[in-house]
This record gives structure tokens, C-alpha cells and sequence, in this order.
């Protein structure tokens, strides 16, 4: 969608609200300006905000990561017993097929 051709809808009191913190942003600088004009230093801000959702993890994420790399060995290990298998069946089929039974007797 073109922006230009539709307005966005704003609540009113959202603009009330933007208008607001406007106004004392601007009485803030000032005051700040006035301080410094008079030779105070300004105060460091500090932050009051809260922490963001991105930098608490999920409840459970560390136990099931562990819970993953436990299935991850387990499924390696089975991967390589079968493949040994398959390799000790395809030595078996070669010698079968070159006419060498190992199993019975002549």
C-alpha cells in the first residue's frame, strides 16, 4: 500500500499522549540548559526502563537443549551400530556372491 494515498488512523488520545511527552522533553532540556548555563554539571540520567522481552529466556529452554543433545549422542550412537552392521551384512553379501558360503559346510 501507498502510504500518500491512505492517512493513518490515530486516536486521539494517542496525540494527547505524544503532545504530552513532548512538552516535557521540552521542559526537561530546559532545565538541563539552565543548569549548565549556570555552572552546574547536569545530573546523569539513569534508566528506569524495564528489562526488554528479548533478553529473558523462555522458562524450560536450557533443560530442553539439554534434553536435545542427550537424543543427539543417543541417535549418533545407534547411527554407527547400524552402519557397522551394514557394512559386516555388505561383506557377508560379497562373499556370497563370489561363492564362498561361510555358513555351510562342503
Amino acid at each position: 500500500m501507498d502510504r500518500r494515498k491512505k492517512p493513518l488512523d490515530v486516536a486521539a488520545s494517542s496525540l494527547v499522549d505524544l503532545k504530552a511527552e513532548l512538552f516535557r522533553k521540552q521542559e526537561e532540556f530546559k532545565k538541563e540548559k539552565l543548569l549548565k548555563d549556570a555552572g552546574f554539571p547536569a545530573k546523569p540520567k539513569t534508566s528506569n526502563k524495564k528489562p526488554s522481552i528479548w533478553s529473558k529466556q523462555n522458562a524450560g529452554v536450557k533443560n530442553r537443549s539439554e534434553k536435545d543433545i542427550e537424543q543427539k549422542t543417543e541417535e549418533d550412537q545407534t547411527l554407527d551400530k547400524s552402519r557397522k552392521k551394514l557394512e559386516e551384512k555388505a561383506k557377508l553379501y560379497e562373499k556370497m556372491t563370489k561363492g564362498d558360503f561361510p555358513g555351510e559346510q562342503n
